[in-house]
């Protein structure tokens, strides 16, 4: 198991110095002029060349990608921001428990509210109830999370007044941006559930429970849904890591100083080390994501815990 573990973060460093790559790239080929933005328009050809030198914008391309690697995969240096002046990741330790704690609530949203949906979905399967949940599900994945945060705005801050639609001063002001993000989780949640419980209870030995005399509650809920989680969790990871990606734009409609914001103000201010040191650090983040969830594979199915113990096992046989 460790040596597992410990070739899927040897995985993560290609993945991440692909991403860096990119949007490395992304950036030198996109219009625009840093000096212009950090210096201003007004400021003198003459200093504008004498900043780009000391930013090293002047030095070839892959110079400047192998500098920048080294200094954030060794040192986790990703350079002084061009805008405020202060280190970009004292900028990103300031924001991103924010981001954390927005997309931590609405992930648990995601499953309180996704996975019951779907077990009901799946026990009324062709019902009324089933073809409501799966209509209503089909039009919350349909929904864009910024465009369903504007409208919670409008409705239930700007026309309504029950809940503050900026900030994030106390437990209230989650609920319109946590919920909206929320939704689009749901409805694929419930999905996920819902497919992978009927597969699940279409098995003999689930007839078996019943025709024992097992009641339903213990057959769906011990045997269904334990032996139903690996895609369920498989989808639970994916979307905290689609939510890390909504919360980008929806905190900018709630005005909530997390990542989102942050990156967002970089690309409009060129701000290149921001930029990039925030693309990293959600590339890491979605990538440990995933890496949880292959581990809690190994937690809730025995069958591939004993894969690990059988491998172990067989490499203490031939020595």
């Amino acid at each position: 198991m460790i040596r597992y573990v410990t070739k899927r973060l040897l995985w993560m460093v290609p993945v991440l110095l692909g991403v860096t790559l990119i949007v490395f790239t992304l950036i030198h080929i996109a219009p625009g002029d840093p000096a212009e933005a950090a210096l201003g328009f007004e400021t003198s050809d003459e200093i504008k060349a004498e900043w780009r030198e000391e930013q090293g914008l002047n030095d070839p391309f892959l110079i400047q990608f192998g500098r920048y690697a080294y200094r954030v995969f060794t040192q986790l240096d990703f350079g002084t921001s061009y805008s405020t002046r202060r280190p970009i990741i004292d900028e990103i330790k300031a924001r991103f428990p924010t981001t954390v704690k927005v997309c931590l609530v609405a992930v648990t949203l995601t499953n309180l509210i996704g996975v019951p949906i779907g077990i009901i979905s799946a026990v009324k399967q062709y019902s009324f109830t089933d073809n409501l949940l799966m209509v209503l599900a089909l039009i919350g994945v349909s929904m864009p999370s910024f465009w369903v945060g504007l409208m919670f705005s409008i409705i239930f801050a700007l026309h309504l007044r029950w809940l503050p639609a900026s900030g994030l001063y106390g437990p209230k002001y989650y609920i319109l941006p946590s919920t909206a993000l929320a939704l689009v989780g749901i409805a694929m949640s419930a999905r996920m559930t819902r497919s992978s419980v009927l597969d699940v209870i279409r098995q003999d030995y689930i007839t078996t429970a019943r025709a024992k005399g097992v009641a339903e509650y213990k057959v769906i809920m011990k045997h269904a849904l334990r032996n139903a989680l690996i895609p369920i969790i498989t989808q639970i990871g994916l979307s905290l890591s689609i939510l890390i990606g909504g919360a980008m734009v929806t905190e900018v409609v709630f005005a909530i100083p997390g990542m989102g914001t942050y990156l967002v103000q970089s690309i409009r201010a060129l701000d290149y080390p921001a930029i990039l040191g925030t693309s990293i650090v959600i590339a890491f983040f979605s990538s440990a994501i995933l890496l949880l969830v292959d581990l809690l594979y190994a937690l809730v199915d025995p069958r591939i815990r004993s894969q690990f113990k059988g491998k172990k096992h067989l490499r203490g046989s031939k020595a």
